[in-house]
């Protein structure tokens, strides 16, 4: 098939050409004279499935009636040509397990080390850094020798994890993958060396990046018939730049330095880099400008004598080139999914590329509302598919109460009850979110744990609510004490519940939960570890979830039978040796592509030279030299997004070279670029226009409302608490009183301001109510034994308690001393007393809770605690007149067994931070006034003009309502004119 050389046969393809179709045509007319069935004895080792795929396609369209032997590059861990006597793979996961138990003894041992539920997080990062190492050829010996300098203390640290390895490694040899793959190659390289075989092998498309795969392609290229053929190799790069890639360590980052290394490794120049075969490159003129522009920066005056050279050929390069500036990833995702869906609609094959999941994501959610979906090589993470979802939540309930939110969540999720009668299980899911049994709720506004009982009491006089709660119950109940288990108890554990909980109470067997693709990926996982003869040693539940996490995060790849044939989404990886009609390279920023190197913490950059390990800048030229292939395409949009989040993002470095070597071009570049940046202006404009309202169809904004209801919807009962918000926001009570709407309750009680207050009016009332005849001498040891109580039964966050307790322990001894003043002027008679005052003729009822009554000398004194400071007296005088009310209804008889007569005291009790209190002097005559103030104000809003005014006179700019919403608040101003409404 070849001429002999006494060098390493190495070919190259060019930057701009189909790689794919270019390999099948020189592999073809080498074979032309030779039987068909020769073409099948030819091996061929590709770097992807994808691109396997393809070269398979290409063969059969080309009438190939046999086809190559194709096999992976990572598949030589498997020893395809079967010259090794390996010993058996480790089963999948095995390292992980192991590492792991390895890890923990260490944590449990030096517990300052890191915590215990970082153990398969940690043994993640020691499997990526073994991978490297075998790849390299590094054995752990000289990592642990390493030269660390001043960095010894953190070293040490690192070193106890890093021993671990050296363990894992000598009792499982020849196990992992990379290790194995090292092997096969040495050995292969070793056998060819005393008898070189005359079968045709070649490898195609790869770089050689990786230490294991340059020593495969060394072996391969020395072979009488191997050869090697690398994808866009440079044709317009002047000799002293390959020479410079060759000598100069600062041109590491440059598209073409891998190939510089590997030449280096085979001890070859580029000259003796022959083409494959002819190729019509698609754009010449625009190879030589992006050859140009990314010369290593140092030797970037090449611009000035070259650059001129490019002036009269720029409007050719840049013909079918496009750049999309987007505003924000929002936008820029739109704009793409818009150009994505014009291809379509010309029946053109394209692809986007890009490193960025967020932005593959988002694009794909764009095509959706066209009914588009992209053939996406990336795959859905398994732990982000919707089995994924559903094990983690359930794993997430193992050891502890099951969260009102988690609960819920499981409930709502699609594969609960997926089989017969989801429709009755939705409607009970529904009925207990917002329902309640005994004044008790059970999920919204209800204790933050699932509380069965409560549960059990709503289903009683239903027998199917009751098969179903029993159902639930069989469930989640056991799964609060799993704690600690071996890794298989775990496992069955999880698909047990899985099983049940995708099923139905009339029938556990008519599970859906791995019926999907995402369901037999996941089972598939599931059932390897199973079947492993590995002891994981006890594991909690919080190692699990995070053991479950890890093996879940590995990337699921569904063939989607649905995606659309003429739209992909590639990584960088799959576009080497593939293109299409129309190539769109997204996320072109500073920290995207390239990507921002990954943070090593077992190994600083000095290590990893020390070792010769990969450096960041190799790892950016790699992707330089994705980025050169890609944007070779025939019609290419080069996409960014000026924004990120809330900063301006930095351009990438590839399109910073660009278009600074096209400005410098006077008059023909800035035409040029402004060109490529018109043509991708018309996909931002058309993005835009989508979500764009219609002008002349322009909805106007809503007006301050003061919605005025008809007369038989007006108010007819208040509570005292309430009075503040109908003069401060009167629509809040119309919405809430006269309309009966309010905000969900959250899901599970929480510990907020409302709570606190609750559980420090019982802490008062039980202390009141037991020192009723006297106060005992150890009154701050009763007050805090009684808050203790309270806190245990009533606060089921262990956070707040503590915080809670604190603050009253802080104010105890406040507390007691004028609680001592408080009986030495009246005695104690009511708590959390319920009052309510008739006004007959204004068809209106106002009702009260008071929470201390006490009988003073000349008459009542009432006291209301606060847990918050207790409003001003400015606030008093005009708005919040609680207590005023209260009086008035005690003064008017209106409170339970207690008879009228003065009022002879008012106070506000806070109990905040520190205790404060606001004293109010009140008499008969002020009584009196506040009656009349109070008539006027309802005899105001039964007017049957008066409008319910939105914010009338709030008292923070920025307060939130619940009904703000509901308002539109945002689109009129607190100062703008209400607008009154008459409603029927």
């Amino acid at each position: 098939m070849f001429d002999s050389k006494n060098i390493p046969r190495v070919f190259k393809v060019p930057v701009g050409v189909d790689f794919s179709r270019v390999f099948l045509n020189g592999l073809k007319s080498r074979l032309h004279e030779k039987e068909p069935h020769e073409l099948a004895r030819v091996i061929v080792f590709i770097n992807t499935r994808r691109a396997e795929r393809k070269l398979k396609e290409l063969f059969i369209e080309s009438g190939s009636s046999l086809l190559p032997q194709f096999h992976l590059i990572t598949d030589l861990s498997d020893d395809p040509l079967k010259l090794c006597n390996l010993p058996a793979p480790a089963p999948s996961h095995h390292r992980m397990i192991n590492l792991g138990q390895l890890i923990r003894k260490l944590l449990l041992a030096e517990p300052d080390l890191a915590p215990i539920s970082a153990t398969y997080d940690l043994a993640e990062s020691l499997g990526a850094l073994m991978d490297e190492a075998q790849g390299e050829g590094i054995q752990m010996t000289d990592v642990l020798n390493l030269d660390v300098g001043e960095h010894s203390a953190h070293w040490n640290r690192s070193k106890k994890f890093l021993s671990i390895l050296a363990t894992h490694w000598k009792q499982n040899a020849l196990t992992d993958p990379q290790d194995r793959m090292r092997h096969v190659v040495e050995t292969y390289a070793k056998h060819w060396d005393i008898n070189p075989t005359n079968q045709t092998i070649l490898i195609a498309g790869s770089t050689g990046s990786r230490g294991a795969t340059a020593l495969f392609m060394k072996a391969i290229a020395k072979l009488p018939n191997g050869a090697v053929i690398l994808p866009g190799v440079d044709d317009d790069l002047p000799k002293d730049v390959w020479s410079a890639l060759k000598t100069k360590k600062f041109t590491l980052d440059h598209p073409q330095a891998g190939f510089a290394k590997l030449f280096d490794l085979l001890k070859i120049d580029f000259d003796d880099v022959d083409p494959w075969h002819k190729a019509n490159i698609r754009n010449i003129d625009r190879n030589k400008l992006i050859s140009l522009a990314l010369r290593p920066a140092p030797i970037t005056n090449q611009w000035l004598e070259y650059g001129p050279l490019l002036k009269p050929y720029l409007n050719k390069a840049t013909q079918d080139l496009e750049l999309i500036e987007a505003d924000t990833i929002k936008e820029e995702a739109l704009a793409i999914a818009t150009r994505l869906r014009f291809a379509t609609e010309q029946g053109q094959e394209a692809v986007l590329i890009s490193p960025s999941r967020n932005l593959t994501r988002r694009v794909n959610a764009n095509l959706a509302r066209w009914n588009i979906e992209a053939d996406d090589s990336a795959g859905t993470p398994l732990q982000l598919s919707t089995t994924g979802i559903f094990l983690r939540s359930i794993a997430q309930c193992f050891g502890n109460s099951t969260l009102s939110y988690d609960f819920l969540a499981l409930l709502k999720h699609p594969l609960t009850h997926s089989g017969k009668g989801r429709n009755i299980h939705n409607l009970m899911t529904m009925e207990i979110e917002v329902g309640q049994f005994n004044g008790a709720k059970i999920l919204r506004g209800g204790p933050p744990f699932i509380d069965f009982d409560i549960l059990s009491g709503w289903a009683t006089k239903d027998p199917h609510k009751t098969i179903w709660v029993k159902w639930l119950t069989r469930i989640f109940q056991p799964l609060r004490d799993a704690k600690e288990m071996e890794l298989s108890e775990w496992l069955n554990l999880l698909k047990k519940t899985a099983e049940t909980l995708s099923s139905s109470p009339e029938n556990d067997i008519d599970a859906k939960v791995w019926e999907k693709d995402s369901g037999k990926a996941a089972l598939k996982t599931l059932d390897q570890i199973l079947h492993q003869s590995v002891s994981s040693g006890i594991m909690s539940n919080i190692e699990f979830n995070a053991f479950l996490r890890s093996i879940l995060s590995q990337e699921l790849r569904s063939e989607t039978q649905s995606a659309n044939p003429l739209i992909s989404i590639w990584g960088t990886l799959e576009a080497r040796v593939q293109s299409k009609d129309l190539v769109i390279l997204g996320g072109l920023n500073e920290d995207t592509w390239p990507s921002k190197p990954n943070h090593d913490m077992w190994l600083n950059r000095d290590m990893r030279k020390q070792l010769s390990l990969l450096l960041p800048e190799r790892r950016i030229g790699l992707s330089a030299h994705d980025f050169q292939q890609a944007v070779s395409a025939h019609n290419v949009v080069l996409s960014r997004s000026l924004r990120e989040g809330d900063t301006p993002s930095t351009p990438s470095r590839w399109l910073i070279r660009i278009t600074n070597l096209m400005q410098g071009l006077k008059n023909e570049g800035p035409n040029a670029l402004d060109e490529m940046r018109n043509n991708g202006n018309q996909w931002l404009t058309y993005a835009r226009s989508l979500d764009r309202v219609d002008e002349t169809k322009k909805i106007p904004f809503e007006t301050r409302p003061s919605p005025i209801p008809p007369e038989n919807a007006r108010l007819e009962k208040l509570s005292v608490t309430q009075i503040k918000d109908l003069v401060r926001d009167p629509y809040k009570i119309y919405a809430s009183v006269i309309l009966k709407l309010r905000k969900l309750d959250p899901l599970g009680k929480q510990a907020d301001a409302i709570e606190r207050g609750n559980t420090i009016h019982t802490i008062l009332e039980e202390f009141i109510r037991q020192t009723q005849n006297e106060l005992p001498e150890n009154a701050s040891n009763l007050f805090m034994k009684i808050t203790n109580e309270v806190l245990k039964k009533d606060v089921p966050w262990p956070a707040a308690q503590r915080l809670w307790l604190a603050r009253m322990q802080a104010i105890s001894s406040s507390f007691i001393e004028e609680e001592i003043k408080r009986r030495a002027v009246g005695i104690n008679i009511a708590l959390e007393r319920y009052g309510e005052i008739d006004f007959q003729d204004l068809k209106f009822k106002l009702t009260a809770k008071a929470d201390r009554i006490d009988q003073g000398k000349n008459g009542l004194r009432l006291y209301d605690y606060k847990a918050s400071k207790p409003p001003s007296l400015g606030d008093i005088q005009y708005f919040d007149k609680q207590l005023q009310l209260e009086a008035m209804i005690a003064f008017h008889d209106g409170f339970n067994k207690i008879r009228k007569q003065s009022i002879e005291h008012l106070e506000y009790i806070s109990l905040g931070p520190e205790l404060k209190k606001q004293p109010l002097d009140i008499n008969d005559q002020e009584v009196s006034k506040i009656v009349d103030e109070f008539r006027n104000l309802i005899l105001t809003y039964n007017d049957p003009s008066k409008g319910f005014t939105a914010r009338d006179k709030i008292q923070f700019l920025n307060h939130i309502s619940d009904y703000d919403q509901l308002s539109r608040k945002g689109e009129w101003q607190d100062s703008d004119t209400p607008n009154p409404k008459v409603l029927g």
